[in-house]
C-alpha cells in the first residue's frame, strides 16, 4: 500500500495513525500524520508513491491494557510520539494517543 492510500486511508477515518502487520495480529510499523508531513517536506510528492512498509517507523513501541498511564506518557515523550499501539500477549487490540490520555486524565479530575 502506497503512503498516499495510507493517508487517505487515515483522513476517511479521522485518525493520527495506522498501524503496520504483515499477519493483521502484531504490530509491524507504524505511520503517523506527521511522518507523512516530514516525509512530503523532505522528499516532495514521490514520498506519497512509496510503499508504506519502506517508510514506517519499524522500531514500534507498544503497551498493554495494564500498563501505568504514566510511564506509557513517559515512553511517548521520550521516543517523540503521539500515538502508541496497545497489545495483549504481543497480539494488536487497540491505539491510545497523547489526547486520549489528556481526555481520560481530565475527566479524573473533573470527578474528584
Amino acid at each position: 500500500m502506497s503512503v498516499q492510500n495510507v493517508a487517505r486511508l487515515m483522513a476517511k477515518n479521522d485518525i493520527g495513525a495506522i498501524v503496520i502487520s504483515r499477519n493483521e495480529r502484531s504490530p509491524d510499523g507504524i505511520i503517523s500524520e506527521r511522518d507523512i508531513t516530514r516525509g512530503v517536506g523532505k522528499n516532495g510528492q514521490d514520498f506519497l508513491r512509496q510503499k508504506v512498509g519502506e517508510v514506517c517507523m519499524h522500531k514500534v513501541a507498544t503497551c498493554t491494557p495494564s500498563d501505568d498511564v504514566y510511564r506509557v506518557m513517559q515512553t511517548m515523550n521520550k521516543r517523540g510520539f503521539r500515538h502508541m499501539p496497545v497489545t495483549n500477549n504481543g497480539m494488536l487490540i487497540g491505539m491510545v494517543s497523547l489526547v486520549d490520555i489528556l481526555r481520560e486524565q481530565m475527566a479524573k479530575r473533573e470527578l474528584a
